[in-house]
């Protein structure tokens, strides 16, 4: 299994080891991005505030798919209710157990996904946030 932060840009860069995340930020400031998008997996998850914190230094927004990423300081997440889920997940356990074949429950599909914005961020990289933007997200103060 394969465990990396992968950084989707205009180009990729990623990395592999706690070290390997400064060196991928100091080739983006080496070649300039507008934005970044950095996807949830354990690596990237335990290196959160790192990835947050150097984003926040280069002045770079980021966006995410969980919200603990936007509460580390990352400036947007974008994604689904992850608490939803594993109570879905509890459900289809608690009916297994109960005599019930996997085969016979119902796929469900994610139907609620939710925006969360860091002001603090957008404030620190100068963003300016339009306020029919903030009616629309959960705002981090």
């Amino acid at each position: 299994m394969d465990c990396s932060v992968g950084f989707i840009l205009e180009q990729p860069v990623g990395a592999r080891r706690p070290g390997d995340i400064a060196l991928a930020f100091e080739s983006l400031a080496k070649n300039p991005v507008d934005g970044m998008i950095v996807l949830v997996e354990s690596f990237s998850y335990g290196e959160r505030y790192v990835i947050a914190r150097l984003a926040m230094q280069q002045r770079l927004p980021t966006i995410f798919e969980a919200r603990d990423y936007a509460d580390a300081g990352g400036l947007l997440s974008y994604g689904i209710r992850y608490h939803e889920m594993f109570e879905q997940g509890a459900t289809y356990i608690a009916r297994i157990l109960q005599g019930a074949h996997p085969r016979e429950l119902p796929v469900v599909e994610a139907s609620r996904f939710v925006i969360v914005l860091n002001m603090r961020t957008a404030k620190a990289i100068g963003l300016a946030i339009p306020p029919s933007v903030s009616v629309q997200t959960d705002i981090i103060e």
